[in-house]
């Protein structure tokens, strides 16, 4: 069998990657042979991310996989949170991931080769976080995206979505409007 090369693309809402990423670019670049891009989207932009999707598709020849991480949080107690608060996480945590989920099956389902996805979730889905408890209710939902992406997006050459759980702070938190750190 033989191997080729795999490209990976970042996703994120911040115009330009955080130095880390092109310290790991060289690396995946050095060690694995592998190529990693940037793009810039907020998941809230359908169309753009649509757009974004498709045209990742048309320069590989192929979207073979999905690992959808959107998240942002909010440290604010259940009590001092706003609607609009509330609404700008479900719109990135719940709504971006699958209209992510949703991009990327249509392109495998063009390209007729199946694929992959995994939603990586919070561990505030399951068990409590002192520091937001609001938080919690997206990463529950978002659990339930591996199934139904499973049965509506995707085609049968299409491997089952995963989740995983994890506790993760990017580059990209500090800069959320309305973040607020204890």
């Amino acid at each position: 069998m033989r191997l080729t090369q795999t490209s990976v693309y970042a996703l994120d809402r911040l115009a330009e990657p955080s130095p880390d990423f092109y310290t790991i670019q060289n690396r995946a670049a050095s060690e694995l042979g592998t190529t990693l891009h940037y793009r810039q989207i907020d998941v809230r932009d359908v169309t753009k991310l649509n757009e974004i999707v498709k045209d990742i598709s048309d320069t590989e020849g192929r979207l073979d996989g999905l690992l959808a991480a959107a998240g942002i949080q909010q440290e604010t107690t259940a009590l001092e949170y706003t609607a609009k608060d509330a609404n700008l996480m479900f719109e990135i945590n719940i709504t971006g991931v699958f209209m992510t989920a949703q991009a990327a099956a249509k392109e495998m389902i063009r390209w007729g080769n199946g694929g992959s996805m995994a939603f990586i979730a919070s561990m505030s889905g399951t068990i409590a976080n002192r520091v937001c408890n609001f938080f919690h209710s997206p990463f529950f939902m978002s659990r339930g995206h591996g199934p139904a992406a499973a049965s509506d997006l995707c085609s049968s050459s299409s491997t089952l979505p995963a989740l995983c759980q994890s506790l993760t702070e990017s580059s990209s938190g500090p800069h959320l409007s309305g973040v607020q750190r204890q």
